[in-house]
């Protein structure tokens, strides 16, 4: 089938369920509120926001029934629309109208459509970024292998609050990943109809459509938004119980209450960082309730979110024996944490206090770090907050203070907004306080924000319109918003285009894992050669977790922690048996590090492959050293060749063969004169298998960086990678060897030899010989 047509159905297919899931999930949603009234807009992100939380809980079930099948899911899906039944005909009545009505809707759907391309086709990308390749995905994959819901030793955090990851674990049971990113473009998408109802509610219909526009032009959701992280469907969680509890606050229904409390709970199970949240809006609620004399909304929502998040912590205990496992745990989580934070814990208290007296030291080393910097780590946590893609211009500098003025307007005008700046001021408190301010971490936050300045952009909009009533026509306002998203819509337009075509075959996935990631192809390489049945100990690449079918160890932590291993690159003994003793079959380390290569070295470590940035070694018992093929490269010393272009070589610019005294072996070599000139041989190669390249080269007149690039093309010679091997050079010959393995996809190797940027350059004796090893 032609790209665009399989793209077209590789979009529609994967758009079609998650639309599916989000259709669900409303009606369950709106079957748990059934009775409920609703402000328009409002019922379906609440409703939604609602049914996936249930959903995640129901393969939660399934989980611990060890039911995690395709066809269990399926069930499970049907199951939930049945139970919907009753919910059927008010939807229906709800959305049926005449033709007039809706066609404008379908005309408005079209538009979105096509203004929200960008929006639309990242999340269709392979997974690569680094948290969802280290752990979220690999939980999911784990989960999907032993059918049930099990820890994971292996990774950074065995255990973890993993409801987002259980609606990851339904997507893929259904199709793939990709449907990991669909999830939080989903959630993307509750937030900004929130946020619209929100702003309607307060104010007018502007003021939400001036806080969904601010909501879409973050720079982070082009990374968080379209990628297998939990940040953004966590922001859902932590707005919808922002929203809940104010609604309760407005209105006095117990109802919104209990939402609030199962929002609070679900941001908890999604993350550690959802607890906050929890204590944040609970400590509004018991403010409320000591103000009324009246203690049952402090209990109403403390037991909600506690039901609701239990399960995680539950597990996490059962496992480990602390609930908050690794960040308290003794030998583990505080050192890190305390280490993390650049101090020291009091004198006299150990790792080995209690659970209580660890978190007292964490809390006390906070409060420490609040002492010294909180102003600039708050003012740092307000200019991410509004880091908007306006770089190479003065607005950055301007758009943080102009934001904050507006938020103190709106909550000074509106006294219903005044707890929701409060919120937001606390939080960034926290994230001051803590060890772990990341950007995407003041994400959480942002819609809040969102609002309170969409309200006053609102206001001024009122004010505007009161003396200019043509700005009262209803497209200015979103003609607006188009512009404000505008710039944000460009880059994420660019980064497609950088991208370039999303891959819809396993064929084209491959090809675009190996451009994107270093080592995908020594990964793809063990798959396919030991299927599972492999343990490789990875230096430095714990981000590779997801693609790597067999067992991958190393991280920061743990009995196979990276320092551990990189003290004994200069021992090689020691460095075999600490391999053996964690049960690794290969060891992948950077080229960069390269371990000694000694006698015993040699005999139990056999190279079988190699990527610019990476070695991958075969561990085992006198293995035999891999023996080199026949030369492939013709005339590789250049001579065959008189004066002129050298024989077995395509060469454009001034290259040309000499004859030299001093050549590294013979009489002849190349030599290159000027940036443009260069010579190339293409040589057929097999995918996934390891050669040996060599050259020598030398710079007559100044010392200068050369290079020779390898460009692999398929078998209609179109490139599929190119690696890039540098190579400081001086007077004298200088020989640079590596090896490299074919990237999957690729029939020929085009070595190419190029001059360096400031003089000639002499080349000479190429080599290019495959390394055979014993399977």
């Amino acid at each position: 089938m032609p790209y665009y047509p399989a793209l077209a159905v590789f979009a529609l297919a994967h758009y079609a369920l998650i639309g599916g899931i989000a259709g669900i999930a409303y009606l369950l949603g709106r079957r748990l509120t059934l009775g409920a009234i609703f402000q328009p807009w409002e019922d379906v992100p609440v409703c939604t926001t609602l049914g996936l939380g249930c959903l995640a809980y129901l393969m939660l079930a399934l989980g611990l029934a060890g039911l995690f099948y395709a066809w269990a899911a399926l069930t499970l899906l049907l199951l939930a629309l049945l139970v919907c039944y009753p919910v059927w005909p008010l939807v229906w009545a709800r959305r049926r109208g005449s033709l007039e009505r809706t066609l404008p809707w379908l005309m408005g759907l079209a538009v979105v459509g096509v203004l929200g391309a960008p929006f639309l086709l990242l999340p269709l990308y392979p997974a690569t970024e680094h948290d969802s390749t280290m752990y979220h995905l690999p939980y999911v994959k784990a989960f999907i292998g032993q059918h049930r819901l099990v820890a994971v030793p292996d990774l950074r955090y065995p255990v973890f609050p993993q409801t987002v990851e259980l609606l990851y674990t339904l997507g893929m049971l259904l199709y793939d990943e990709i449907m990991a990113h669909l999830v939080q473009l989903l959630a993307m998408a509750l937030v900004a109809l929130l946020l619209f109802a929100w702003g309607r509610r307060v104010l007018s219909w502007q003021a939400g459509l001036f806080a969904v526009g601010l909501w879409f032009v973050h720079p982070l959701f082009a990374e968080v938004g379209a990628s297998a992280l939990i940040d953004v469907t966590l922001t859902l969680f932590v707005t919808a119980a922002t929203y809940a509890l104010w609604s309760w606050w407005e209105r006095g229904e117990r109802g919104w209450l209990v939402l609030a409390g199962v929002f609070a709970g679900w941001a908890a199970g999604t993350k550690y960082t959802g607890l906050v949240f929890v204590g944040l809006l609970g400590l509004a609620v018991v403010y409320r309730a000591w103000r009324d004399r009246r203690l049952a909304p402090s209990l109403v929502f403390a037991l909600a979110a506690v039901l609701v998040a239990s399960p995680w912590y539950v597990r996490t205990m059962l496992y480990t024996g602390d609930p908050l496992y690794p960040f308290l745990t003794p030998g583990r989580g505080l050192e890190w944490a305390l280490e993390g934070m650049a101090v020291r814990a009091p004198s006299g208290v150990g790792v080995e206090a209690s659970a209580l007296g660890r978190a007292a030291i964490v809390v006390a080393q906070m409060g420490q770090r609040l002492g010294r910097d909180l102003g600039l780590n708050l003012v740092m946590g307000w200019q991410l907050s509004w880091q908007l893609p306006l770089e190479g211009t003065w607005l950055p500098w301007l758009v943080p203070p102009v934001a904050l003025l507006l938020c103190l307007w709106a909550a000074l005008v509106d006294r219903r907004l005044r707890g929701l700046l409060l919120l937001v001021g606390a939080y960034l408190v926290f994230w001051a306080a803590s060890s772990l301010r990341e950007p995407r971490f003041v994400l959480y936050t942002y819609p809040t924000l969102c609002l309170l300045v969409g309200v006053a952009l609102g206001r001024i909009w009122r004010w505007l319109t009161s003396w200019r009533p043509r700005a009262k026509h209803v497209a200015v306002a979103p003609a607006l918003v188009a512009l404000l998203i505008l710039p944000h819509w460009l880059s994420l337009a660019q980064t497609v285009r950088t991208q370039g075509r999303i891959p819809v075959t396993a064929e084209a996935k491959t090809l675009y894992l190996q451009r994107r990631l270093p080592s995908y192809t020594l990964y793809a390489w063990l798959n396919r050669r030991q299927g599972r049945d492999y343990t490789v100990y990875a230096y430095g690449d714990v981000r590779m977790t997801y693609f790597a079918d067999g067992r991958l160890l190393g991280d920061v932590l743990g009995p196979g922690a990276w320092a551990s291993i990189a003290s004994l690159l200069s021992d090689s003994r020691g460095l075999y048996t600490a391999l053996r003793n964690l049960g690794a079959d290969y060891f992948l380390v950077p080229s960069a590090m390269p371990p000694v290569q000694d006698d015993f070295f040699i005999q139990h470590f056999q190279l079988v492959g190699g990527r610019p940035l990476y070695w991958l070694f075969r561990l085992g018992e006198t293995l035999p050293p891999g023996r080199l093929g026949a030369e492939l490269v013709r005339n590789p010393g250049f001579e065959a060749s008189g004066e002129g272009a050298p024989a077995g070589w395509q060469c454009q610019g001034g290259a040309r063969v000499v004859r030299l005294g001093n050549a590294h072996a013979g009489n002849a070599a190349l030599s290159l004169s000027y940036p443009a000139d260069q010579c190339r041989q293409i040589l057929a190669v097999e995918p996934g298998a390891l050669y040996r390249y060599q050259f020598y080269a030398r710079a007559p007149g100044d010392p200068q960086a050369l290079r020779l690039q390898v460009n692999w093309a398929d078998a209609q010679l179109r490139l599929v990678l190119a690696d890039r091997q540098p190579l400081e050079v001086g007077s004298t010959w200088t020989p640079l060897v590596g090896v490299l393995t074919a990237p999957f996809g690729a029939s020929y190797a085009i070595i190419l030899a190029q001059s360096g940027e400031t003089g000639p350059s002499d080349w000479d004796d190429f080599s290019w010989q495959a390394v055979l090893t014993d399977p």
